[in-house]
């Protein structure tokens, strides 16, 4: 059975794009049709061939950030919140928005990628949600990307958003949602990973419909252009570092300059990614690297994640999901160099916690509840300096030599990436198995009859 399927990525982030055109590009070879209702990136989609039913969202005032540039969303109802969906009328504004695309295309499924609106917005209309989440998505707390803070903590200010939602599921006559976790549940929901790196909350280990799908990483050099520029690259070099900055410009700017002075300092190989803005990787990117000292610092632009992490010794990065997943996927330790809670979470959780490699920032509460970070094996300082310290080349340097030189970090990496590459031969197969036992969408007639119409704005 083949048919219209219609994509739902989260407003922001390449990361949740990437994955929707992950699934996109399988759903295709199936035989499905498959549009993104809008690429917050505003151009992956049109790169990878994919057709968009609107302009990317409007863009949105950007979430709170320590003064020192750490970002501190404590979990999706954060993100949510940040979003203005704490207000109910906003809430009901894009729910119905969604509404009237869904009507206007008629798919016979949606995808969602941590966007809460369409799952409601797909419910009303009578068509089921296939649910693409990482294992974070399906929490509960009031800090689940910060769990090392302890219970209660609240190291955010955003308001809670589930009042607001739960409104709006009466209104549309829908079951409330009793965590802001339930808001992503689709008729299945596949999680981006596997049981042996990481766990939804315990409340959804019977959650029908719930399956790993491994990693789910989009790669759009489909030509292999990086592989063969580093066919030769970083030959009798010491180490061979992948650093991939993500889309912060925090991370990117620290992170990006730490690395590659470290690496200049040691004489490794650095491929150096600048995320999606920095170009292609059939011309290395924008231009040559503006920290390029050495003829063994090369530039790369967005793709070949899978080339780099293959080519490299050592993988460091902001802490982005499918970077991490990528980098173990391939056998490969890491260091995550965070600026952002939930990246934090990740190297925390899949990476150290797992003995496949070091974090090199940790954030604390302080006695007046100010975020402290304490730069790795130092004391917790405010948080601006901290980062400063984590992320210097010396901290680079030596996170990066002892992973490096450690056999134990790369046989937990390769552990983690036999289970991770068992999951990625049988994703297909699951896949179809779970289009098969989704319900149908009702019909057309149907979905119009009982359509509830718009409140004014």
């Amino acid at each position: 059975m083949t048919g219209r399927v219609l994509m739902f990525p989260w407003q922001v982030g390449a990361g949740h794009t990437g994955r929707c055109l992950h699934l996109a590009a399988r759903l295709t070879r199936a035989g499905y049709r498959v549009s993104l209702a809008a690429d917050p990136t505003g151009r992956m989609a049109r790169d990878a061939g994919v057709p968009t039913l609107g302009p990317a969202p409007a863009p949105r005032r950007p979430m709170a950030r320590n003064s020192s540039g750490y970002l501190t969303v404590a979990g999706p109802g954060d993100a949510f919140a940040a979003a203005g969906y704490y207000h109910p009328e906003v809430v009901r504004r894009q729910v119905e928005r969604d509404r009237a695309v869904i009507a206007g295309h008629r798919p016979d499924l949606v995808v969602t990628h941590m966007d809460p609106t369409c799952v409601l917005a797909a419910a009303a209309e009578g068509v089921p949600v296939l649910s693409v989440a990482d294992a974070d998505f399906l929490v509960t707390g009031s800090a689940p990307w910060m769990p090392w803070l302890g219970p209660g903590a609240r190291p955010s200010r955003f308001p809670d958003p589930l009042p607001a939602f739960r409104a709006e599921q009466r209104r549309l006559g829908l079951d409330q949602a009793e965590e802001v976790g339930d808001l992503l549940v689709g008729a299945a929901t596949l999680i981006a990973s596997v049981p042996e790196l990481e766990r939804p909350d315990p409340r959804y280990d019977d959650l029908p419909g719930l399956h790993y799908a491994g990693p789910m990483v989009w790669d759009p050099d489909r030509e292999g252009l990086l592989a063969r520029r580093l066919r030769d690259f970083g030959r009798g070099a010491p180490l061979r570092v992948y650093a991939s900055v993500g889309g912060g410009q925090v991370a990117a700017d620290l992170l990006g300059a730490g690395v590659a002075e470290a690496a200049r300092r040691r004489g490794w190989a650095l491929l150096h990614s600048g995320g999606l803005n920095s170009g292609g990787p059939a011309d290395g990117g924008a231009g040559q690297d503006r920290y390029a000292a050495s003829s063994l610092i090369m530039r790369q632009g967005f793709g070949g994640i899978n080339a780099a992490c293959a080519w490299a010794d050592v993988v460091v990065c902001h802490g982005g999901h499918s970077t991490v997943l990528a980098a173990l996927a391939a056998g490969k330790p890491v260091v995550v160099a965070p600026a952002m809670s939930e990246n934090e979470a990740n190297g925390r959780q899949l990476v150290q916690e797992r003995g496949a490699g070091l974090v090199l920032a940790a954030t604390s509460i302080g006695p007046d509840d100010r975020l402290l970070l304490a730069p790795r094996g130092g004391a917790p300082r405010p948080v601006a300096e901290g980062l400063a310290r984590a992320f210097a080349p010396e901290a680079f340097a030596a996170a990066v030599e002892e992973v490096g030189a450690d056999p134990g970090y790369r046989a937990r990496a390769r552990e983690l990436g036999r289970a991770l590459g068992r999951a990625e031969q049988d994703a297909e197969p699951l896949l179809a198995r779970v289009l098969a036992g989704l319900p149908a969408a009702r019909t057309a007639t149907a979905r119009t009859a009982t359509a509830v119409p718009a409140g004014p704005g």
